[in-house]
């Protein structure tokens, strides 16, 4: 008896943490496409060439973020709409 208690314990502790982890997880990627997309903003306001071709290169970034951003509110209007 004590053994199934304790694996049952183990499994439910174990889908807690991974599913604060995928939301830690998430607010990380939020946060971060956020900071990138207002830092490329402020650099393309200035007319400094260098700072032109910084702000053109932060897309490398922010495509990726944006589409787990895309990806993150589709998953959380699925858990709505269910």
């Amino acid at each position: 008896m004590t053994s199934i208690v304790t694996a049952s314990t183990l499994a439910a502790l174990r889908s807690v943490t991974a599913v604060d982890l995928a939301g830690g997880l998430a607010l990380v990627a939020i946060l971060t496409f956020l900071a990138l997309a207002i830092y490329k903003e402020v650099l393309s306001s200035s007319a400094d060439e260098p700072a032109l071709s910084l702000s053109r290169g932060l897309y490398i970034g922010i495509i990726p973020l944006g589409i787990a951003f895309v990806m993150i509110a589709l998953a959380q209007l699925y858990h709505v709409v269910r």
